[in-house]
């Protein structure tokens, strides 16, 4: 039953909405939350909005992704029931809306299984991709071919491999390491736990790099087109807080680090005007409790579509429009 609502009339180009999913970042190591490092260096000098309190579905991504991915929150969520289920870009393709997934991690878990999809997998790129992984950047010129393929509405899913361990250092180039000396080790046995908390905040330090181009590029389009993105990480990671490293523990028992994970919106100023979104409203409200619970709906209120699915009180976007 999904449709575009009445916001849609006034928009008079086509709209691209980047969800860029991102991976194992925590959010008290985002100098944007607070953190006393300053891993956010380039995101600051951006006009955004960020959330501070917001909580993952799960604490790794085969929970997390599927999860934040469908409306059933995390009470509800089971893989059984989620796969029984049509997901978020299911609803917005039935609304008009393409969506593209480009992957740089271990899949979609499912949720893209209608949508064209692209991955890293098997790429060799000098200067990108070595040893079967590849940089994030490697994501942008795919994006850059995903825009220049629309030809109307679209959301564009960029699947990070963002911070994922333990090799912390295979995520950044050399130009990145910000915090030295970083683990230069795939094994923790080798490394400090100092040396563990550099690396981990250089792959921070370059998501903050990846997150800023997305918007350049998409801010090079704005003559073309409506163009947002939003940024929320699957889940966070331990770094020897209480003994734990990596990430995975049963939820009930996990620690904030590895549930408590960052969200930030940017939007093009004529994207904010044909979806009537208040972004100082927005601004009071970015210390409130949220969670992956609210993606669902949240997307849907930020595209304005109109469904049964749709739960208004889970929508961060409904009282600020």
């Amino acid at each position: 039953d999904a449709v575009k609502g009445q916001q849609w009339a006034g928009v008079k180009r086509p709209v691209v909405t980047v969800l860029v999913v991102g991976e194992t970042a925590r959010a008290d190591h985002f100098s944007l939350g607070g953190y006393e490092r300053e891993t956010n260096p380039q995101l600051a000098a951006e006009d955004i909005v960020y959330f501070s309190d917001v909580s993952s579905c799960g604490t790794a991504t085969r929970v997390s992704l599927p999860c934040m991915f469908s409306d059933l929150g995390r009470q509800a969520y089971s893989k059984g029931e989620a796969k029984r289920r049509e997901g978020l870009l299911d609803v917005l393709n039935h609304a008009g809306i393409r969506t593209v997934w480009l992957d740089n991690n271990a899949g979609c878990k499912g949720v893209c299984d209608h949508s064209p999809t692209w991955t890293t997998a098997g790429l060799d790129i000098e200067g990108l991709c070595a040893d079967g992984e590849c940089f994030d950047a490697v994501l942008l010129d795919e994006m850059e071919e995903a825009i220049a393929g629309s030809t109307g509405d679209t959301v564009i899913v960029l699947h990070q491999n963002g911070s994922h361990g333990p090799a912390y250092y295979r995520r950044y180039p050399d130009e990145f390491r910000a915090f030295t000396p970083d683990c230069r080790f795939d094994d923790f046995g080798d490394c400090t736990r100092a040396e563990i908390v550099n690396s981990y905040d250089n792959t921070i330090y370059y998501t903050d790099w990846f997150l800023a181009q997305v918007i350049a590029r998409l801010e090079a389009h704005t003559a073309q087109f409506d163009t947002a993105m939003l940024y929320v990480s699957d889940h966070g990671e331990s770094l020897g807080e209480y003994g734990l490293y990596l990430h995975g523990t049963p939820y009930f028992v996990a620690p904030g680090a590895q549930t408590h994970v960052p969200m930030l919106l940017w939007t093009s100023t004529a994207y904010a005007r044909d979806f009537h979104l208040d972004t100082a409203c927005l601004r009071g409200r970015q210390a409130e409790p949220l969670s992956h619970d609210n993606l669902f709906h949240s997307m849907l209120g930020l595209l304005n579509v109109e469904t049964a699915s749709h739960d208004k009180e889970l929508d961060l976007f409904a009282r600020c429009g």
